[in-house]
Parts: C-alpha cells; sequence; structure tokens
C-alpha cells in the first residue's frame, strides 16, 4: 500500500542546482539555465532543445496557462 504523504513532503527527483526560469503568470518550469555554459535547456516530453544564450532573446509559450514568456540574453537574473 502506498503512504500518503503531504504536497510538500513529496520528491520527484534529485533538487537541481541550476537556476530554473518559470512562467511569470503561473511559475511553471520552463527551463533551466547552464551559466557556466551560457546554455538553456527546454524539455518537453520525448523533445530537449539546448539554446547557445550569447546575444538575442528566446520566447517559450507556457505549456500550463499560455503566456509568452521572454528571457533575453546577458540578463542576470532570469525573471521570476
Amino acid at each position: 500500500m502506498t503512504e500518503n504523504k503531504k504536497p510538500e513532503e513529496r520528491r520527484t527527483g534529485p533538487i537541481s542546482p541550476q537556476p530554473v526560469w518559470t512562467c511569470t503568470d503561473c511559475r511553471a518550469v520552463l527551463g533551466k539555465l547552464n551559466r557556466t555554459r551560457d546554455r538553456l535547456g527546454i524539455k518537453y516530453q520525448d523533445l530537449f532543445v539546448e539554446i547557445q544564450l550569447i546575444q538575442g532573446m528566446v520566447s517559450v509559450p507556457c505549456r500550463k496557462c499560455g503566456l509568452l514568456n521572454s528571457l533575453t540574453a546577458g540578463a542576470t537574473e532570469i525573471p521570476q
């Protein structure tokens, strides 16, 4: 029988040391930033895209609420 845990006690995997880019509206995870390589990783089902963030901007629609979120290369903070 499965033990029922409170939501704050559930773990789905190891905690990532990488900064997480979340939707500004619903806080769903959009991607993870690897600052040592200046890359943004975006995963959806079996697709994984890694983007080199040298210059420009990346826009990703949230899969949960549909809001278009943008991240500018060289930004010191990830929008939260």
